[in-house]
């Protein structure tokens, strides 16, 4: 399925759509529906997600009276990620939403997911890496039992590939996040090194999500740095 919207044609570049499934975390930002937008069906995940426009492409469209500029059009801030059926609701009744109440759901909606990722600033680097510690156990353990590597994908039988993509929704790409937001509040514990490590960590959560959640298998994908393990030590 698209997750294009079809009342514009303003571009929508790779980065502005990962930064805004990003920020939603993968559910429709309608606050009364909040429905899940990747769901693993045997071996596939299908997407029901669909980026809207706040205001419209075009002048013509939903919300689309506006001095936006093409680019502001198609700039992160103005979509929301939607499921099908709110995405129409938005669009067919213009009027009932208006654009101060779209950027309102997507405020909240980012204070919510805030609020699930809240993470403490340490005044050690002991502190900080037992926080650490506790997020990339669970993310390495996930890896090794239902990874590419692991004994699962070699049985062709096996419904290894289901749970792998299955993990990677609801645990590995969250977990991710949580890893980021933690070292992103504790720079100040962090050495030169190790913060162009949490860049290299930052570009493989993005290039991992890429293709895990929107498909783009790229060439030259950053992988997880081993050096991350050594984070904070």
């Amino acid at each position: 399925m698209s997750t294009r919207c079809s009342n514009g044609r303003a571009s929508i570049t790779k980065p502005v759509e990962r930064e805004l499934f990003s920020r939603a975390s993968g559910y429709c930002q309608k606050p009364d529906c909040c429905r899940e937008l990747f769901v693993p069906v045997g071996e596939k995940i299908i997407s029901f997600a669909e980026m809207a426009h706040i205001v419209a492409a075009e002048i013509d469209g939903p919300r689309g009276d506006s001095a936006l500029s093409k680019p502001e059009r198609a700039d992160s801030s103005n979509l929301i990620l939607l499921c099908p059926a709110c995405h129409t609701l938005i669009d067919k009744a213009a009027d009932e939403f208006p654009v101060e109440m779209l950027e309102k759901w997507k405020i909240d909606h980012e204070r919510r997911r805030q609020s699930l990722f809240n993470v403490a600033r340490y005044s050690s680097r002991e502190e900080a890496r037992s926080a650490f510690t506790k997020l990339a156990s669970g993310n390495r353990q996930i890896f090794d039992n239902y990874g590419p590597y692991s004994k699962l994908s070699e049985d062709p039988e096996s419904e290894g590939i289901r749970d792998w993509r299955r993990q990677v929704l609801e645990h590995i790409i969250p977990v991710n996040r949580q890893i980021i937001g933690l070292l992103d509040a504790n720079t100040h514990l962090l050495t030169k090194g190790e913060l162009e490590i949490l860049a290299l960590f930052r570009v493989h959560v993005n290039d991992f999500e890429a293709r895990h959640v929107h498909g783009h298998i790229e060439v030259g994908s950053q992988r997880y740095p081993d050096s991350m393990d050594d984070i904070l030590r």
